[in-house]
C-alpha cells in the first residue's frame, strides 16, 4: 500500500509520472516494501508503517534519502578532502571513486560527487551529492629594489593577494627594509584561506 495527498491506494507499489502528473509529493508516502519507482520523482520521504482509519491514517517509520557531506567543502588547489556518505549503505560514488561510505578526494577544479546505495531501511534508489570547491592559491609577488647603497631605506611592496606577512613579521602590503647585507626578504599572501609565498633579495 501507499498513500499520497492523503489518499490510500492498496496493493500498488509503482509510482510514475502518469500516476502523480509530474506533481508528486512526497511528503505522506507509504510502501509496505520498498518502493518501486519509474520518471523523475523523488519517492523521500516514505514510510514503513500506517495505521489508523481513512481519513485519519498515522504514517511512522519514516525514512529520509541517504546524505552526502565532507570534511571541507572548500580546500585550497593541491590540498586533499574526506567526502562521505550516510545514512544508508551499499554506497557507490561516480567520478571512478567506487564503493564506499568516505573516499579522500582531490579536485584539480570545482566538482560535484554524486552518491548512490540503499537507503536506511535497505531500500535502493537513494541518491546524494556534494560540492566540492576548488580555490586556486593566490599568485603573489614582490616588488622593489634590488641593489641598494649601504644605509638606504627602499620599500618592498607584495601583491597578488588579500592579507600578508612578511620574514620579519610585518603583515602590511608594503614594508620598508634596509640591510646591511645581501638578505632575502619573503612574504607569504593568504586569499580565501588558501596562501602563495613569493622571495625578493636585495644586495
Amino acid at each position: 500500500n501507499f498513500a499520497h495527498n492523503n489518499k490510500i491506494h492498496s496493493n500498488a507499489t509503482d509510482v510514475s509520472n502518469e500516476d502523480t502528473d509530474d506533481s508528486f509529493d512526497a511528503t505522506l508516502n507509504y510502501w509496505g516494501g520498498c518502493p518501486s519507482v519509474s520518471g523523475d520523482v523523488d519517492y523521500f520521504p516514505y514510510y514503513t508503517t500506517v495505521s489508523g482509519d481513512p481519513g485519519s491514517f498515522t504514517f511512522s517509520g519514516e525514512v529520509t534519502n541517504i546524505t552526502a557531506g565532507a570534511d571541507d567543502l572548500t580546500i585550497c588547489a593541491g590540498r586533499s578532502t574526506t567526502i562521505f556518505a550516510g545514512n544508508g549503505s551499499n554506497f557507490l560514488w561516480d567520478n571512478g571513486l567506487g564503493l564506499g561510505t568516505s573516499k579522500i578526494v582531490s579536485p584539480t577544479s570545482t566538482t560535484t560527487y554524486t552518491v548512490t546505495g540503499d537507503d536506511s531501511n535497505g531500500c535502493p534508489g537513494g541518491e546524494a551529492e556534494v560540492t566540492i570547491t576548488v580555490v586556486e592559491a593566490p599568485n603573489v609577488d614582490i616588488t622593489g629594489e634590488t641593489n641598494i647603497v649601504q644605509g638606504e631605506t627602499i620599500p618592498l611592496t607584495a601583491s597578488g593577494a588579500t592579507t600578508y606577512k612578511w620574514s620579519t613579521g610585518e603583515t602590511a602590503a608594503t614594508i620598508d627594509v634596509s640591510p646591511e647585507t645581501k638578505t632575502e626578504y619573503s612574504v607569504t599572501g593568504y586569499t580565501g584561506g588558501c596562501s602563495g609565498t613569493a622571495t625578493h633579495t636585495v644586495y
